[in-house]
């Protein structure tokens, strides 16, 4: 599927699930799945969804397009609003929108703070413990006791810091060469 019929499926999907109400982003797709392994992403803050995966390109769109609704990443009300697609009937692959928090691994962990921080790029570890454990769904009483129960943490933290710092300045000289 190319790019030019991702966006007239976002068009349709945007009317037919969400109302309208979606602004308008630019959908772009690679064909492959990304070097993180993910099948998309969303950048809110300059509205575009990347379909990464040639597999469900649909599904993902609808994935990534709830992310783009409720602002959120995979806890509870982007779990919500999968679970309101899929009561509309919406193409979702199986594992999306499922109830419970994801076990918490240093993918997992990894991944959503690298989802965070291509948004929020200076949020600091606490900061981000705090929002995994409210909108991821885990038990966070403490951000002390949560280093001590899972420390690599701390380092699946940096990782995910120094790999978005990778990517911005990817980006940037690309809007440099670009003249964007």
């Amino acid at each position: 599927m190319d790019g030019r019929t991702l966006r007239r499926y976002f068009q349709e999907c945007n009317e037919k699930y969400f109302s309208s109400k979606l602004p308008a982003y630019s959908i772009r797709t690679t064909g492959h799945v990304s070097s993180l392994g993910e099948s998309g992403r969303t950048d809110r803050k300059n509205r575009i969804i990347w379909v990464f995966s040639p597999d469900d390109q649909l599904g993902v769109l609808l994935h990534e397009m709830a992310h783009a609704a409720v602002a959120s990443n995979h806890g509870p009300r982007w779990r919500h609003e999968m679970g309101r697609l899929r009561s509309m009937g919406a193409p979702l692959t199986p594992r999306d929108g499922e109830s419970g928090p994801a076990p918490l691994t240093r993918d997992a962990f990894e991944s959503a703070a690298r989802e965070v921080l291509s948004d929020s790029s200076e949020m600091t570890y606490a900061q981000f413990v705090k929002y995994f454990g409210r909108d991821y769904g885990h038990d966070v009483a403490s951000i002390k006791r949560f280093k001590k129960r899972y420390p690599w943490t701390l380092s699946a933290f940096a990782e995910a810091t120094a790999q978005c710092k990778r990517e911005a300045d990817i980006i940037a000289q690309f809007r440099l060469r670009s003249g964007r």
